[in-house]
């Protein structure tokens, strides 16, 4: 499989500080077509650090709410 090297997401702005981590916004490069359907525009990547043993991804449509369980709901073990 090969992708072009400017197909994907670029960095919309400048990360942005929170409480645990960092939060970037990503804008989907649209000079080059999506292989898949339905491809999200603007996409937002949260980086959390939980302990020095967890880091957390956390990646959502910007544009789209959605509904998701709390995180405080789920345990780590």
């Amino acid at each position: 499989c090969y992708l072009s090297p400017n197909y994907g997401y670029r960095l919309k702005g400048s990360p942005q500080q929170t409480a645990n981590g960092m939060r970037l916004r990503l804008q989907r490069n649209q000079a080059v077509g999506s292989m898949f359907g339905g491809a999200i525009e603007n996409v937002v990547l949260d980086v959390q650090h939980y302990t020095s043993d967890i880091l957390r991804f956390k990646l959502y449509d910007e544009d789209h709410e959605r509904y998701e369980v709390r995180s405080s709901h789920v345990a780590y073990s």
